[in-house]
Parts: structure tokens; sequence; C-alpha cells
């Protein structure tokens, strides 16, 4: 299972502003996010008869006035309480003059676009996917460069899982930038170190507004699939992929080399609505083979293979929705499909020399899902979502079957720094008819800043072969540089 993350690109000032105004970190302390109280201004005296008289310096009248206090000179040696009367208009204009500060650094540090595909849970009308936002649009500059690390061990009672008693890590290596104004460019090297070489997951440019509300991505890439389909897995909200997704469409998402059209249609600002439209090729091979040689031993003596689709080259559709319900609620719909050839490896027996005799089987594959989001937000770092979908797989001409699968996740944020989840899984085998796998799992997770994180999950299942199985996961992720992994 692919255990690995980025951090967000974000240029030197972007970075800088989102450590001060949004870091749960960094923001505690920081002076310039007091809000300036425009109940005092009542307590500035009224402007002076004379305008073209400068400010004289007088005592302030009461203990309780609030005129500007002036840091006494070496060469006046004036009190400390001594205070300044400026004009009424004055004072207003700089208080205009902050706000407008203060507006301008929260425009540079967000990005709103459409509910949040790769950072934090910002609702359905605002955040950006993690390729969106971010990095100076300045091609002159260097790169972004960032690191991520990912660890966990999984404990399991089936003992026919080979991941289990283990610790797996891997790291990915994320480039990110500009090459000219409005192309950016982002690719992501993984790799398992001790296991497989590094290779390059994605790598694609992306043309910002080619056209008003389009954004056109080239390369190779996640293609857009289910609500989770683009997201890396640093921004999952639980360890492993879904059960579903991996059974019948990929061990993490759909990926292939092609083109991608994301369009943001016009449909206001209280609903939101985007479009996505893409042709792919030289996805990934099947991540399980096939048994044909026995119908009755498909997984052919060892633990559940999970086959996945399979695709070489498709087409994808998605169309994403949201709104909000009332100040503290929003809601999504989605759906999706993916339709094409698909290869699969398939054992269909020995011969006389007692030699595997593997093939590759070729047919359409259609897949089809929809999903949706609930989200509601209680106070300061307190947030909800109970999310849920549903995954179709129908074979044409593959040795098969038609399946489906689902899932329906709660996760509750009780403060800045702590969550826990509650995720039902089921899903059946396309490589066996009738069987299916079962699983509950509870999740915490522990939030020690936006480059750290620990989560623990326990899964009760069941599965072919290993009844009432029991599993415990423990993740440890870490990142360096300026691509942020903030959680959903």
């Amino acid at each position: 299972m692919r255990k690995s993350f980025h951090l967000t690109s974000l240029s030197a000032l972007g970075l800088s502003l989102a450590f001060a105004g949004f870091s749960p970190v960094f923001a505690q302390d920081n002076p310039e996010d007091d809000p300036i109280p425009d109940e005092d201004v009542s307590t500035v005296p009224a402007t002076p008869s004379n305008p073209i008289e400068p400010p004289v310096a007088t005592p302030p009248t009461t203990p309780s006035a609030t005129a500007t206090p002036i840091t006494p000179s070496p060469e006046t040696g004036a009190s400390a309480r001594e205070t300044v009367t400026i004009p009424r208009a004055v004072w207003e204009g700089l208080l205009r003059d902050v706000e407008t500060l203060k507006n301008s650094r929260s425009s540079v540090a967000t990005t709103p676009t459409a509910p949040s595909t790769s950072t934090t849970e910002t609702g359905a009308a605002s955040g950006a996917t993690a390729t969106d936002a971010g990095g100076s649009r300045n091609y002159l500059l260097l790169p972004d460069i960032s690191f991520v690390g990912n660890s966990q061990y999984l404990f399991s009672s089936d003992k026919r899982d080979t991941g289990r008693n283990s610790l797996d890590t891997e790291g990915e290596l994320g480039i990110q930038g500009y090459v000219y104004p409005n192309v950016k460019y982002d690719t992501f090297i993984v790799g398992n170190p001790g296991a497989e070489e590094f290779g390059v997951e994605e790598g694609y440019l992306t043309y910002l507004s080619a056209a008003k509300g389009l954004n056109v991505q080239i390369g190779r890439k996640f293609a857009p699939f289910g609500r989770t389909g683009e997201l890396h897995p640093h921004s999952w909200l639980y360890s492993r992929q879904f059960i579903a997704r991996q059974n019948l469409i990929a061990p993490e998402n759909l990926v292939g080399n092609g083109i991608n059209l994301n369009y943001l249609l016009p449909t206001g600002k209280k609903f939101f609505a985007r479009l996505s439209l893409g042709a792919f090729s030289a996805g990934e091979s099947a991540s399980g083979r096939l048994n044909t040689s026995d119908p009755s031993d498909p997984f052919e003596g060892s633990a559940p293979n999970r086959i996945g689709a399979g695709l070489s080259r498709f087409y994808n559709a998605r169309l994403w929705t949201g709104t909000s319900i009332g100040p503290n609620n929003e809601i999504e719909f989605g759906a999706s499909r993916a339709q094409g050839r698909a290869f699969l490896e398939n054992f269909s027996g020995v011969d006389k020399n007692n030699n595997e005799i593997v093939d590759t089987s070729a047919g359409r594959l259609n897949l089809s899902g929809l999903d949706f989001s609930f989200r509601r937000f209680m106070g300061t770092g307190k947030r909800l979502l109970v999310r849920g979908e549903l995954f179709k797989y129908d074979p044409r001409g593959l040795p098969t079957h038609r399946s489906s699968g689902s899932y329906l996740l709660s996760n509750y944020r009780f403060d800045k720094f702590n969550d826990v989840g509650l995720l039902l899984e089921k899903s059946d085998f396309v490589n066996a008819p009738g069987a299916k796998e079962t699983a509950t799992s509870l999740i915490y997770t522990r939030i020690f800043s936006e480059r750290y994180y620990v989560r623990f999950t326990g899964t009760r299942g069941d599965r072919p072969g290993a009844s009432n199985y029991t599993e415990g996961r423990v993740q440890f992720v870490i990142g360096l540089g300026p691509h942020t992994h903030e959680l959903e």
C-alpha cells in the first residue's frame, strides 16, 4: 500500500502568511491577528477647529483614554503617558489602511475556488487543490522542493497477510514551480527505500485560466474519479485506501498519461459546480492476477488478492457540486464515470513440464461512482464530516464479474490537534463471485503541526478465509519543505 504525502507548494511570502494567519501553532501569539477595536474611536478627540495648525500634544483627560502613546525620546525626556491628539478623519483613515493590509494578506494566503481536495476542510465554496494553489507565479524563481516520509507498522491476525508485523516506509520528493506565467509544473517522485526504485508517480503541466473558468492539465496524473480520487495519502483521514477502491479500482487511484480539463461552471457564488473531462493512456496494470485454472480457489490458497480495474486506455468524467446550508453546514454531491480498455493477467494452468501458463485477458470495463459529503462546523477548531461513496464495476469480455463496493466515513475533529473517526466498509471481489469483505475501523489522529502527525487505527473485519480478523496500524507522517500536508 502506498504511504506517501506531499507538502503544499507555497512561495516564501505565501508560506509566511499562512503560518502567521492559519497555522495552529504559529498563529496563537501573533499580535497582528488581534483586531483593532472600532469602539475606541469615539474616545479620540474631535477635529481641531483650525485644521492647518499641527496637532497639539495634551495629556489624556481620563484614565480610559485610548489615544496613541508616544515613546519618550532621550532629548526631550517627555513623560511616558503623553498622548497626541489627531483629527478623527486621520484616525479613521489609518483604520481603513490597516484593514486593507489585512485583507490583502488574506487574499495572498488563500485561493477560494473549490471545495478542498487536498488541504484543510474549508468548505464547499473555498479552498483549492494542492497543485492549483501556492507557489509564486514568477517563473524565474527557484522551484519549490519538498520531501515527505510515511512510515506505517501493521499488526494483523491474518497470517496470510505478507505485510503483517512489519514496518513499511515510503518517501516522496515533490518539485513544483511555474515555468511561465499561469503555467505550472508539478512532479512527484515516489519510492520505497530498499524495496523498489524511485519513479515518477505524477508529472504534469497545469495551464491556469486557459479560458474563463477552465484549467487544462497535461501529463501523468491522478484522474478525477470519486471524491478522493485526486487526494494523495497524506491528506487521507485514514491509514490505508478503502477496500472497495482497492478491489474495484486501484491500490491508490486511477492514473494515466493524458489530458484533463477542469471547468468551473458559472453557477453563481452560492453554488459550486466543477466538471472534469479527461482522456488517458498508459494506466497502471492490475494489482493482482486472476486464477481461472481453479474456480474453487480464486485466491490461489493465499490472502485475497485485490485485482483493481487494470485500465490501460480510458476516458474519465466527473461532476462535483456543493453548497452551504446556513452559516455552519455544507453539503456536496458527486458522480464519476470511467470507461475504456482493461488488461488483466490470467493464470490458466500449467503445461506438461509443470510451468505456469500465464496470459493476458483484454476487454472493456465501465466504472461508475456516486458520493456525498456533509460537514458541520461547531466552533473554533471543531468539525464533523460524514462522507459516503458507492462504486460499480461492470466488465465486458473480461473473465471477471460485476461487482460493487461502498464505504461510510464519519470524522469528528474536537480541536485543532485531535480527531476521531469511524469507518464502515463493504466490497465484492471481481475475481470471486459471491465473496465479500467487510470491515469496521476506529481511527484516532494526533496532529502535532502541519508537518507531523501520528495516527492509530484498529480494524475488525471478515474476509474469505479469515472471519473476524483483527488489524492494528500505527502511522507516522512527516514533511519537509513548502508543500504542506494539512489534513482534510
